[in-house]
């Protein structure tokens, strides 16, 4: 998955650049372009003030003309290091760097509502492969795009292609299942038929509408007592009352807004306190090193207390949400309280509770992403898992103006990530 990497929209010191063309008037109220040494000529008493997003003309003390930069920018790096400062993306532009992250996961979404039908149409291994390609082909040509125009366009169809999934596919599965046995030195006949026994009994999905029932056998350790239906009837169109599921079944639909609110929330968290990670010490990299490494322990910590302790994806999802929710809030009130700010070390204790928040909030991430599927029928998982993720794109699309808001309001960072999480 491509990320806005910490040199992409990195925005370093700059000024209006110096304007070298002739001015039509000094007595004039429009002085139109001018330069130092043409003034100098004409009025010793005028002098050129460059600011970061204007031009300003003082006649000894008094600003008598102030325009914006008609000559571009100049900048302390070179222009070649973000799209920020090639495209000159400032001033009246600023907010168009957080336009691409609002892009590529507007491509996310559109990717987990298409790709998931076009699986089930044509099969996994196709669509996967095809993705694949046009994902490598759309990344080299977003390197060499020549304007902010071609860049955003290569955003959105890059992660619009990354998204499949596919269900109801028995054929295939009994050749896997085969497949696994053979591998393992098992009866193939003994395990295909022990399949199809079980999918003979799954609860048609027709009373889904109306009640469901639980299938012990088919129950993971922890999944809801929800079943699907395996069947498929000739001449009739499965997806609509599929989908009709998420609207008429009331139980369905709760456990569908929960999730979505879910990933919404995680989404937010995670982009935003990515994208934020330069605000959390001096050093831009640093802060986005220590922000990404923050992310390993979660990983490591996840596996052992759901394989190893087995302590479940339901209350791990909800100890590790609390966990976040709990420090970011700590983050953001020693931010903003103002006796805070005079305590020693303050800045550590703020960098430290961010990370933890972080910590809980990936923790909790990577459990909304197992325990999902468990929520649901078999029939609808896909279709449930492609909401699920669309949710949270949408707070991926929400997160990269956390950017915009923290120029303004800097307490604001973590305060709008604590109360979704808390909530």
């Amino acid at each position: 998955m491509t990320e806005k990497s910490p040199s992409q929209g990195t925005i370093s010191p700059y000024t209006c650049s110096d304007v070298e063309l002739p001015i039509r008037s000094l007595k004039s109220n429009d002085l139109g372009f001018f330069s130092n040494e043409i003034i100098e000529e004409f009025n010793s008493t005028l002098s050129v003030t460059y600011d970061k997003c204007s031009v300003a003309v003082i006649n000894k003390s008094k600003e008598i003309f102030r325009s914006a930069c008609t000559n571009g920018y100049r900048y302390e790096s070179k222009r070649e290091k973000s799209f920020v400062t090639e495209w000159d993306l400032v001033c009246e532009k600023s907010a168009l760097p957080e336009v691409t992250q609002t892009i590529l996961n507007l491509g996310k979404m559109c990717g987990s509502f298409l790709f998931p039908a076009l699986s089930d149409r044509y099969g996994r291994r196709p669509v996967f492969i095809i993705c694949q390609l046009l994902s490598l082909g759309m990344g080299i040509a977003t390197a060499f795009v020549p304007n902010y125009a071609s860049f955003i366009s290569m955003r959105l169809v890059e992660e619009s292609i990354r998204w499949l999934s596919a269900n109801d596919k028995h054929e295939n599965a009994e050749k896997v299942l085969k497949k696994a046995a053979k591998t393992n030195s098992v009866d193939e006949e003994a395990v295909i038929r022990l399949y199809r026994r079980e999918r003979e009994e799954i609860l048609p999905f027709s009373s889904l509408s109306t009640n469901i029932l639980p299938n012990d056998s088919l129950k993971s350790r922890e999944e809801p007592e929800f079943v699907g239906n395996e069947t498929t009837v000739k001449g009739t169109s499965r997806q609509p009352r599929e989908f009709s599921a998420f609207f008429t079944n009331r139980s369905i639909f709760i456990r569908t807004i929960i999730v979505m609110y879910i990933w919404f929330s995680d989404s937010v968290a995670y982009y935003g306190l990515l994208l934020l990670s330069s605000s959390l010490v001096d050093d831009l990299y640093l802060g986005f090193t220590l922000s990404v490494f923050s992310e390993i322990p979660a990983a490591v910590v996840f596996i052992v207390l759901n394989e190893r302790y087995n302590m479940g994806r339901r209350r791990l999802t909800i100890v590790s949400h609390l966990l976040g929710g709990l420090f970011l809030l700590i983050a953001s009130l020693l931010g903003k309280i103002p006796a805070a700010s005079s305590l020693p070390g303050v800045s550590s204790a703020i960098l430290v509770t961010s990370l933890v928040g972080k910590f809980g909030m990936v923790l909790g991430f990577n459990a909304a992403w197992l325990y999902t599927p468990e929520l649901f029928p078999t029939t609808i998982r896909s279709t449930a898992y492609g909401i699920a993720v669309s949710a949270g794109q949408v707070g991926g699309v929400v997160a990269p103006y956390s950017i915009t808001v923290v120029r303004y309001f800097l307490v604001v960072r973590f305060f709008i990530k604590t109360v979704v999480l808390n909530n």
